[in-house]
């Protein structure tokens, strides 16, 4: 059984981003939540339970994930500086 993968806040230019990176990968399923039900929590909720693997996107650079930060995967403020 593949693993799924949620992606929360597929829908930003980051999460698209992500989402095309990783489409087409046959060793897990990515969860998607229909376009007009992102702002519904109970579906929310729904596919995080259902994820075996959860990657949470942020408009806030500085709450960017930890995973995010490593120096192959800056954030766009970091790479001004």
């Amino acid at each position: 059984m593949a693993a799924k993968i949620f992606i929360d806040g597929e829908a930003g230019t980051t999460g698209l981003q992500l989402r095309d990176r990783l489409t087409g990968r046959r060793d897990f399923e990515i969860l998607s939540i229909a376009p007009d039900k992102r702002k519904d929590p109970h579906e929310r909720k729904r596919l995080l339970n259902a994820a075996s693997a959860r990657i949470r996107m942020s408009a806030n650079a500085s709450s960017t994930p930890l995973m995010w930060r490593s120096s192959a995967c800056l954030t766009r403020r970091q790479r001004k500086a």
